[in-house]
């Protein structure tokens, strides 16, 4: 819902929309009157004003683009999804209705339907800051789908390894460490390092190797360390409604994707990392079904 800042402003704009609206009812107009309801927080209002709105103009993309993005922010997934289709249906290239979908098969876990929509995407647009964003969002849930396996192997192997004494637990228990790092739990190694330190103080291996993982994310922060340590931007949650605000002018063009001030070939080149991220875990996920 707008704060209260922005709820002046929006009344005004549903003042104007409906008054266009009412003079015409086949404009598309109903599209953005659509969406300042939405960020009104009125929903029902939102979902009446596109619903019938795309019944005057059936094959008007961005509508059925508004219609689902109300359906989504009410809980009905499904039938976002649903409108989702419909709006790629007419346009498959339609920018809003790909990520829109993406996200909402994020949410639902179907991780390799969300890439293929954000690599249609990514092909549309390559420096889309949202795009980007949800490539980070979707290589940090494949990664979690992918992790757990791979750890537990490093677990299971460490106890198998293990001997009656206990001098083999430092080394095993510091391989766990690195794979927590390499995959992005940084906290999780410096746990490990910590409770490996207190058991043997004088190791200063592990000291030397905690230092130096403590300095890395001096420099680059727990959120933003990446397997081999490379940097990329924060992971970004979804929010509780998950579609992003659209200025007016985007809302009324068909191909509804707005304006963009990254740079084009950083926006690539982030992208780029993460496509080679999420060939990696995918095949890394096959060879674990396999």
């Amino acid at each position: 819902m707008a704060d209260n800042a922005n709820q002046g402003s929006l009344l005004g704009k549903i003042a104007a929309y409906t008054e266009l609206l009412d003079k015409d009812p086949y404009s598309t107009i109903f599209v953005p009157l659509s969406e300042a309801y939405r960020q009104m927080g009125m929903l029902d209002d939102a979902v009446g004003i596109a619903k019938k709105g795309i019944m005057q103009n059936p094959a008007f993309p961005p509508g059925y683009v508004a219609h689902g993005r109300g359906l989504a922010q009410q809980g009905l997934s499904d039938e976002a999804a649903a409108e989702f289709d419909k709006a790629l249906t007419l346009d498959r290239k339609n920018l809003a209705a790909l990520k829109s979908l993406a996200k909402i098969r994020i949410q639902r876990g179907r991780l390799d339907e969300a890439r293929k929509l954000l690599d249609q995407a990514r092909g549309i647009k390559p420096d889309d800051g949202s795009v980007i964003k949800l490539l980070s969002v979707l290589a940090r849930q494949m990664e979690t789908v992918a992790r757990p396996s791979v750890v537990g192997i490093a677990e299971k192997s460490a106890g198998e390894a293990e001997p009656s004494g206990t001098s083999a637990e430092p080394i095993s228990t510091a391989t766990i460490a690195e794979i927590y790092i390499r995959q992005g739990f940084p906290e999780k190694a410096l746990k490990v390092y910590r409770d490996l330190l207190r058991a043997d103080p004088q190791n200063g291996s592990l000291r030397e190797k905690l230092i130096a993982l403590k300095e890395r994310l001096a420099d680059v922060g727990l959120e933003e360390l990446i397997p081999d340590m490379i940097t990329a931007p924060a992971v970004v949650k979804l929010e509780s409604s998950p579609f992003e605000t659209v200025p007016d002018a985007a809302i009324a063009a068909s191909d509804m994707t707005g304006t963009n001030s990254a740079d084009e070939s950083a926006g690539r080149s982030i992208a780029h990392i993460f496509a080679n991220w999420l060939d990696s875990i995918s095949k890394r996920r096959e060879a674990h079904v396999q």
